[in-house]
């Protein structure tokens, strides 16, 4: 869908026009720096931590049925649920939406809410009749979840509803109540994660990613398919390398999302070490748009949610929250059911909880230079935010097509980013109201402005609702301009932007 018209400029101020900065496939050498106003992003989310919590029950009774929003309901319950947002869970339920809908991977909405210890959530989706014991992909049920991540009050809560641990063997079909395996562990990672290798099955394995210190083969462990990340063998007496791997290990053991690649288990007894995860084998992202070039809008906004809830997931996770530091689309991964999960956790970080409302002091050339914001290319310190201005580029590049200056080395993309401020042009029409200036505040020079993932969360809803509002317009024969509004982000009041410095002598200007 074709956004209707330009957004006025002063509901925007200090936007600037990067379609005029670069408008070529190719970019010219830096010469000098540049002062570029950026826009604006609410930095708080909602009290309760959920999103769109703007809209309310008012806003969701709005989509109608076969809208492209209802492909997404079951994403939406699953993320409330994760957020513990009662208000949210009981509209969804309250319009008809199952209590016990599921993602691929089996994961419901008690799974989510349970391993987040979301009590008021549980409670409210057991008493609108969620089965107490469903199984995920790997037979784990909701209060192994609890258990597992320490939430000791809604695993009581489970077990007086009957609630069980469940175990699947997956090669024979058999279940049984079990409790996890009492085998030695190391480096802090629980004893249920650690496996015989002897169960990998490497009879038709072939290899389907290699980097500078691993390697990933798709395998089979217990009948199912499985892609398995392991130590090149010359790397596996280097203990530096090895503590790194470790803390991927122990970061992909703590994480539950159905927009993240799930870990399944990990051999830390013998060498190679291995992490077996899912195999998702539709491909990532990178390859969708080369095939297919630039997304339908529908598709766009739905994969750009996909993200930022996955994202969103792991920057609040607590006590540390995760940096991921190199997100772009080779590490987007499409499942089954056509929605993507962020993968690939070898450049992730842990925060540690001192650090969790301050700059962390990390510095250094990390990920991918494309999608590298530009405080990481000049060393400075960054925080949660290098994550925000990839996804900038990311959503970018799903209306564009592909990436920008195709033609030009990453590094010197990186540089004029960095040091010129550049950013990739607008060139399609497809861009619904709202994206390019939610595009802009992701990408903002000064992360300070950035946007959380919880705002752009807010923020992409609102355009889906606007978009399915106006097809519906469109569809009635009424005319656009009769339409509610505006998508709600663009009333959403801005804090005053200080006016831009004079420019210096000698600097030149975007």
């Amino acid at each position: 869908m074709e956004a209707p018209g330009p957004v006025p400029q002063e509901r925007w101020p200090g936007v600037i026009d990067l379609n005029q900065a670069a408008p070529q496939d190719d970019l010219p050498s830096v010469s000098g720096t540049a002062h570029e106003n950026e826009l604006r992003g609410r930095s708080s989310p909602s009290a309760n931590g959920a999103s769109g919590q703007s809209d309310g029950a008012v806003g969701r009774s709005r989509r109608q049925s076969g809208s492209p929003l209802e492909i997404d309901a079951i994403s939406r319950m699953l993320y409330f649920a994760s957020q513990g947002s009662v208000e949210d869970i009981q509209a969804m339920l309250d319009d008809g939406a199952d209590v016990n809908s599921h993602d691929y991977d089996g994961r419901s909405a008690l799974h989510l809410a349970a391993s987040e210890g979301k009590l008021g959530a549980v409670q409210l989706l057991l008493e609108r009749g969620a089965r107490v014991n469903p199984l995920d992909r790997w037979g784990g049920t909701p209060l192994s979840d609890a258990l597992h991540f320490g939430f000791q009050p809604v695993a009581d809560l489970l077990r007086s509803r009957g609630g069980h641990v469940i175990n699947e063997r997956l090669s024979d079909g058999k279940r049984f109540l079990t409790n996890p395996p009492q085998r030695a562990y190391s480096s802090d990672i629980g004893p249920e994660w650690e496996l015989d290798p002897a169960e990998v099955d490497w009879r038709k394995s072939f290899l389907i990613g290699k980097g500078a210190f691993g390697e990933i083969r798709l395998a089979s462990w217990r009948g199912t398919r499985v892609a398995v990340k392991s130590l090149l063998p010359s790397l596996s007496h280097d203990e530096q390398v090895e503590l790194e791997f470790f803390d991927e290990l122990r970061m992909l053991c703590k994480l539950r999302h159905p927009n993240i690649v799930q870990s399944l288990g990990v051999v830390t007894h013998q060498r190679p070490l291995m992490l077996l995860f899912e195999y998702l084998p539709k491909g990532d992202l990178a390859d969708l748009l080369s095939r297919k070039g630039a997304l339908p809008a529908a598709t766009a906004i739905r994969y750009a949610l996909d993200i930022a809830r996955g994202m969103n997931y792991l920057h609040l996770q607590r006590p540390n929250p995760v940096l991921h530091r190199d997100l772009k689309p080779r590490n987007l991964l499409l499942d089954e059911s056509g929605h993507l999960k962020v993968a690939d956790f070898g450049l992730s970080k842990l925060l540690t909880t001192d650090a969790m409302h301050e700059q962390y002091k990390m510095t250094g050339e990390t990920g991918t230079y494309r999608y590298m914001a530009p405080e990481v290319f000049r060393h400075e310190t960054y925080d949660k935010s290098v994550d925000v201005f990839s996804f900038a580029v990311i959503l970018q590049e799903m209306f564009e097509g592909g990436p920008a200056w195709r033609f030009t080395a990453p590094e010197e993309v990186a540089r004029q980013v960095a040091l010129r401020h550049l950013r990739p042009p607008f060139k399609a029409s497809t861009y619904p109201l709202g994206v390019k200036e939610l595009i802009q505040a992701c990408w903002a020079s000064d992360a300070r402005l950035r946007p959380t993932f919880s705002v752009i969360i807010e923020r992409l809803e609102e355009i889906e609702e606007y978009m399915a509002a106006a097809e519906k317009a469109l569809r009635d024969g009424y005319p656009l301009s009769q339409l509610w509004g505006l998508p709600g982000m663009l009333h959403h009041q801005q804090q005053p932007h200080q006016p831009p410095p004079q420019p210096q002598p000698g600097v030149g200007h975007v």
